[in-house]
Order: C-alpha cells, then structure tokens, then sequence
C-alpha cells in the first residue's frame, strides 16, 4: 500500500475520493496535509488517515452553513405561505354560496327580482388566493367604518386573464385616503411604508376600541407579496390645505422590486374627490402552486364575485357597490338574505315561510328561517369579514333561538297541536329546532379575535 502511495500524485488522490466538484478543493487540502506527514505513518495508520478523512465527504453530510439558516421575514412568507394566506392547495368539496349563471330570478313571495341570486354549490377553493383578495376588498370596506361620511363607493374589476394576458384585479374605493406625506421617522411616503414593508400599520395600540379588522401589521403587504405587480394609486385633498395630491407606486416581483413614488402636487379643485386604488397581478404559480396556472380559476371567480355582493349587502345600502362595471343593488342586508334562499319555493312548490329579520341594535342584525339541508345554516360577517365556519356569536344565538322556539311549542303551542290532549304530551328538543335553523348575521364588533 505505501509503495502504491508513493507512485500516485496529489492530483490522482483527489480523482479517486469519488467527491462533487463543489467540495474537491477541501479534499484536496486534506489529502495535501495528509502527504505531508506520509514518511511519519505507517502505511496502515495513513490508509486509516484517508479513509476517514473521506468519509465525510462521501455520505455527502450538509455542512453547518447548509443546515442551519435565517430567513428575512419575506423569504419566510414565500417558503411558508401556508402560514400566512392559507393552504396553497385545493381544499375537499365544500358547500359554498355563489352567483347564479341565470341570476333574473323572481320571489314568489313579493314578485321582487334579483339580478344577484345566490345557490349552493360544492366547490374546491384554494384558501390562499381568496385571501390575498379579501385582504384587499375588506380594506376598502373598512374606510367606510373609519369615515362614513365620505366613504360610499366600491368599483371591483376581476379579469380573469387568457392566454394573452395575465389575471388582474383592481379594487378602488373613494372617501378619506391615506395622507401622502414623507413619515419623518421612517423617512419614506406613508403608502410606501404601509403598502410595501412588513409589520407596519395603524392597527397596534390595542387600548384603542376600533371596528376595522387588521392586528399583525401584514394585510395588504400579503396580497403585495403575492403578486408580481402591485399598483398602488392614491388621490389626497386633506393632508395639505388647498392642494391636491396624486400619488402612484409599482412593486414587482413579489415586493422585492419598488419603483420610486410618482408624486404630483396641485391646487385643489372642487371637482377633486380622494380615492384609493390598489390593483394586483396575483403570482398563481405561488398561491395554486402551479406553476402552469395562468388563468384565475372558475371557482376562486365564482367566489370572489360573491364576496363583492356579500361587502354590498352588508353596508346596508349606505355604499354603492359595482362590479366589472354593473352595479350591485342592495338596500339592506334583508334584502342580501333574500338573495341566499335556494329556493323560494318547497318540494310541493308551495312557498317557504320567509326569512324573520329584525334589527337588534345599531351593530347586529339578525334573520332566521327555516334550514333546506336539514342542518344549521349560517351565513356570517363580523366588521365585513365573512365567518364562514360561524363562531362564539353565531353559537349564542342559534342556542338562545333554539332554546327559546322549543319551550314555545312545548308549552303554547301543545293545545293548538292537540286539542283533545289524546297524545302524550310533546317534546321539542332545542337540538331538534337548532339542525333546521338558518341563521344570517351581520355584526359589528370591537376589536374581534378570529
């Protein structure tokens, strides 16, 4: 063995070590100190030195570098946005409410027709996608609760994209916008701060009593981060007394790209109303993880086109509310309730009781019916959020309700139902009504927790 050591160079040692080129030249430094000091080995004690040397290197062990690392918060988001959107994955089937392809349907009960009738149908989302538009959407409803007085308009534009063009969505709403103004302390335009760094927002003090949903400083940065181009488009007349101020921004490529702020300064004119426009290219390699996706999906469509009938009908008429162009007319959310009834007429054709609505207080309002899937139905939105898993506020009231309408027909309706008294005496449970109520909410609460 020592004589056949003696006859190879340092550069054949390293040809027959069998490791990646990427780790040849650390091979070859061990092989190097190891030749060094041969003639002070015996030939068992070097081939032991070599040998073990290599075995690192051939089981192709990570090095400490490779195994442990640190992430910016931005690389997280992408390498985890399960985390932070939702799963990226298409869900099993769910019943899920959405527009109707022929959406001119007639109430038997008032002869009223809708032009957003609603139907259930099964669908597999994708969580992540829906979120990166709600995030948007429930942003511009929020500006309502924050300053109804000049907040009362909605324009949503979905294009879904073909094979010339890819999917955008614009989402504007008028009323108060964010001042463009330079933040002294962080020494950048306030859009650009909220809009485009992380964990930033107006959402922090938590003694503050507030309607508005956001409470972790990502939000929009969420739906920026998502896509690969992000516009945002601001016109402000209050920050700056008598002037004007128009105000645009462009990220690309998942935020990690931000163009300089287009900033134009005038005086103000009676005809100038503030508005705040995002529009987003949504990344769908990233949200469907698929990375030949290029086309919004017919089902995420069909759900996000609800959602802009469900932000309508729960400002209670107080917001004018269009989608792709056409206007959503909704007096109230009694009305949007309407629009939820599957069918307005039973197996017989005979029609259904309607739905009960009554107004409890200046942030609840409440309709109960009667249930077509022989469990509980729920359609809810807290501050505009829809909670389609329900929640504590849809438990309470649908056991309050259940309680209430089985000691009703347990106690005043027995003599109606029987007369005579010829049977034993009934027994509705609170269960039995609770799996045939539907129950529609829109809630108002202050700082809820989801």
């Amino acid at each position: 063995m020592l004589s056949q050591l003696r006859g190879m160079d340092m550069q054949t040692l390293a040809s027959l070590s069998s490791v990646s080129c990427r780790r040849q030249q650390s091979a070859r430094s061990i092989i190097s100190g190891v030749w060094q000091n041969w003639q002070g080995l015996r030939p068992l004690e070097l081939c032991q030195r070599v040998h073990q040397s290599y075995r690192s290197f051939s089981t192709n062990e990570p090095t400490v570098e490779e195994t442990y690392s640190r992430k910016t918060p931005l690389e997280h988001i992408l390498l985890r946005p399960g985390m932070y959107v939702g799963p990226t994955e298409r869900l099993p089937p769910v019943a899920c409410w959405t527009l109707q392809s022929d959406s001119d349907r007639q109430n038997p009960i008032d002869g009223s027709v809708s032009r957003w009738a609603m139907h259930r149908e099964e669908l597999r989302s994708i969580p992540a996608l829906l979120k990166v538009f709600d995030e948007i959407l429930v942003n511009a409803s929020d500006n309502r609760l924050r300053h109804p007085s000049s907040c009362n308009r909605i324009d949503v534009t979905i294009d879904r994209g073909d094979d010339k063009s890819k999917p955008r969505i614009s989402i504007c709403n008028n009323g108060k916008s964010i001042p463009v103004q330079m933040h002294k302390k962080e020494k950048m335009y306030v859009p650009e701060l909220l809009f485009g760094h992380l964990l930033t927002g107006s959402n922090f003090d938590d003694d503050q009593r507030r309607l508005t949903g956001g409470r972790h400083g990502y939000g929009a940065k969420l739906t920026n981060v998502f896509s690969s181009e992000f516009v945002v488009e601001i016109r402000d007349t209050h920050s700056s007394r008598g002037k004007c101020k128009t105000y645009k921004q462009v990220w690309i490529d998942n935020m990690h790209t931000c163009s300089e702020a287009q900033v134009d300064i005038r005086l103000k004119q009676d005809t100038d109303l503030e508005y705040t426009k995002i529009t987003f290219v949504p990344d769908l390699a990233r949200l469907a993880n698929d990375a030949k996706m290029t086309v919004l999906p017919e089902e995420e469509y069909k759900l996000m086109r609800r959602r802009v009938v469900d932000i309508a009908g729960c400002s209670g008429g107080k917001m004018r509310v269009t989608l792709n162009g056409e206007e959503i007319s909704l007096p109230g959310f009694e009305d949007y309730v309407d629009l939820c009834r599957s069918s307005f007429e039973d197996d017989n054709g005979l029609p259904v009781p309607p739905m009960v609505y009554h107004r409890l207080n200046s942030r609840y309002e409440v309709s109960v019916g009667l249930s077509d899937s022989k469990s509980l139905d729920s359609i809810s939105f807290v501050n505009g959020m829809n909670t389609s898993r329900g929640g504590t506020h849809i438990d309470a009231l649908a056991n309050q309700i259940s309680h209430f309408i089985a000691d009703h027909v347990n106690t005043k309706m027995a003599r109606q139902l029987d007369p005579l008294e010829l049977k034993s005496p009934i027994s509705v449970t609170p269960r039995m009504v609770k799996r045939n109520l539907m129950l529609c909410v829109n809630c108002l609460i202050e700082n809820p927790h989801f």
